[in-house]
């Protein structure tokens, strides 16, 4: 999933699924704090400008 940080707190008309749907979230700045949490414990990969390369 491509995530635009300035939409994390927004609330949308329509879903495509749960967060724990997808193996990978891509974003343009660091998660905040609770997302990062929550996407660590679902096993979903965060991909950000500051991530460490594998």
């Amino acid at each position: 999933m491509l995530a635009r940080h300035a939409l994390f707190d927004e609330v949308a008309p329509a879903s495509i699924g749960p967060l724990s749907a997808f193996d990978v979230l891509i974003s343009d700045r660091p998660l905040p704090t609770d997302y990062a949490v929550h996407c660590r414990n679902g096993s979903v990969k965060v991909i950000t400008p500051d991530s460490e390369s594998e």
